[in-house]
């Protein structure tokens, strides 16, 4: 399914231009690559272009990543950087990592393994 998705016109329909590092996964406001693999798998998921039944399905199922980082270094880092942006949130900010994603396949059983690559210390 998901190689369908990505063949497909939905690859780019579900692309957001709209950048920022820690994007809302719930929202279409912005948008970061690890958001749109996201939107992508759950389309394929659930055979969708749907993208409101995506964002809900993402709402219902997908556990974020909280954005542990202070309101000051945020607010200057949005000053000074248009890639840090935090517009799309309400409260603490969340966001898609490849970390979240792996868990959010393996704990619906959408993955056997997750592979981890990590320097050599």
């Amino acid at each position: 399914r998901l190689l369908t998705v990505l063949a497909s016109p939905l690859y780019k329909e579900l692309h957001n231009p709209k950048y920022s590092v820690i994007a809302n996964p719930f929202n279409t406001e912005l948008q970061n690559c690890t958001e749109h693999i996201l939107d992508l798998i759950v389309a394929a998921i659930y055979e969708t272009d749907d993208i409101k039944l995506i964002k809900a399905n993402e709402k219902k199922y997908f556990e974020p990543q909280v954005v542990n980082v202070n309101f000051v270094k945020l607010f200057f880092g949005s000053m000074f950087t248009a890639d840090v942006a935090t517009s799309d949130h309400s409260g603490t900010p969340v966001t898609v990592t490849f970390t979240t994603i792996g868990k959010f396949l393996t704990k619906y059983n959408a993955a056997s393994e997750i592979l981890t690559i990590t320097p050599d210390m």
